[in-house]
């Protein structure tokens, strides 16, 4: 029970040294527009390119649509306008339909490292309405480099960790099921 806890409840935390600029994000942000966008009836499950829409899922399906393709290999914040849901892409990807916004940072500024502050302050939905204009009214405090990098690569680890706990509580519930199902007979 307590692997899974620390699974469940698990979402990075950003601390504040109240000597970091704090700035809105909207003056740090730029969006992209993508060159298309693939409707949800167009999704596949096999292509080559992962494409992101604003649902919880990481990945919504994938295409061969080589016109779409965003280069997203510097890394990207994607934020779900609708959902509020924050994802990280450093691929190349392609835009499903509408509800995202495709965000950049400059150089002062790590996307990975928006990204886990996005996920330690998220945003809170308003339900099925438009939240950018809440997002780039919001604000983040910017580290020196160096430190974003020190964060990013600590909260990397914890990921690593929680991910680890994620498969022995997988691993054990598996265990223990099989073990029932012998004492039952099945």
């Amino acid at each position: 029970a307590g692997a899974r806890q620390v699974v469940a409840n698990w979402r990075p935390r950003v601390a504040v040294n109240p000597e970091w600029p704090l700035v809105q994000v909207g003056d740090v942000v730029n969006t992209i527009t993508p060159p298309a966008k693939i409707p949800a009836r167009e999704f596949s499950e096999v292509g080559k390119y992962p494409i992101i829409d604003q649902s919880q899922n990481a990945i919504a399906g994938r295409t061969d649509d080589v016109a779409a393709v965003i280069d997203g290999r510097k890394g990207m914040v994607i934020f779900g306008d609708h959902t509020c849901a924050v994802k990280f892409v450093e691929t190349p990807f392609v835009q499903g339909a509408d509800g995202i916004k495709i965000l950049t940072t400059p150089e002062n500024l790590l996307p990975k490292f928006l990204y886990y502050w996005l996920l330690s302050n998220p945003i809170e939905t308003d339900g099925y309405k438009r939240h950018f204009r809440k997002l780039k009214e919001s604000s983040i405090a910017i580290p020196p480099l160096s430190v974003q990098q020190e964060i990013v690569a600590g909260i990397a680890e914890e990921q690593q960790r929680v991910a680890a706990a994620r498969e022995l509580a997988e691993l054990l519930a598996a265990r223990l099921q099989a073990a029932v199902g012998r004492v039952w007979g099945e």
